[in-house]
């Protein structure tokens, strides 16, 4: 009885042993290393059209254009991203003006379900004409008697708002303003009001 019994305490001592042997290495186990995010991300995409149109007005004579474009950004924390981009399109301008050219950068801040977007953008017109606008080697009037600068290049700022008020619909608005539109010397302001609604993916 007493083999047995001495039998059975050095089993049990050696169960718990193994048991906390087996405890011991769960505990000092290395956690998995941390997931790193990079700051970093990019944007970038080509478009064809129909009809390039500008806030209503057509830069291509109604012909059809390709454009592209290529964003950078870098988010500071998940509520602030920094960003710049480059852009270009096709155009179809009086002044013969050989492409539209864009460069751009801003602030994103996002507060909750409220985003902003502030940034400034410069539209650029290389290769221009210029027709009787009393600067020296201009060409003639246009045949409709209009005149152009050679260079059409502007500035803008902008500001815009998107209010997410579910996963499925968003709404919002911008508001653009430049001191010299087309570098005409005239200011202008271009007010825009947005609505979407997301369908569902199983449509």
């Amino acid at each position: 009885m007493r083999k047995v019994l001495t039998t059975a305490v050095v089993a049990a001592a050696f169960a718990s042993t193994a048991a906390y042997a087996a405890d011991l290495k769960m505990v000092t186990k290395a956690p998995p290393a941390p997931v790193v995010e990079s700051p970093w991300d990019v944007a970038f995409g080509a478009w064809l059209a129909s009809d390039y149109n500008f806030r209503g007005v057509t830069q291509s004579a109604h012909q059809p254009a390709v454009g592209t474009y290529f964003e950078p950004r870098y988010n500071i924390n998940k509520d602030l991203q920094l960003y710049i981009g480059a852009g270009g399109a096709s155009i179809d301008f009086p002044n013969h003006a050989a492409a539209e050219i864009d460069f751009y950068g801003g602030i994103r801040p996002t507060f909750g379900k409220l985003a902003l977007d502030f940034g400034v953008w410069y539209y650029w017109y290389p290769g221009g004409q210029c027709f009787n606008t009393g600067f020296a080697g201009c060409n003639a009037s246009l045949l409709n008697g209009n005149v152009v600068k050679a260079d059409v290049s502007f500035w803008e700022v902008y500001g815009k708002a998107t209010y997410n008020l579910t996963d499925a619909f968003s709404f919002g608005g911008s508001l653009y303003y430049s001191p010299s539109v087309l570098n005409s010397g005239a200011d202008g302001e271009y007010l825009a009001g947005t609505a979407k609604y997301v369908l569902p993916s199983n449509l």
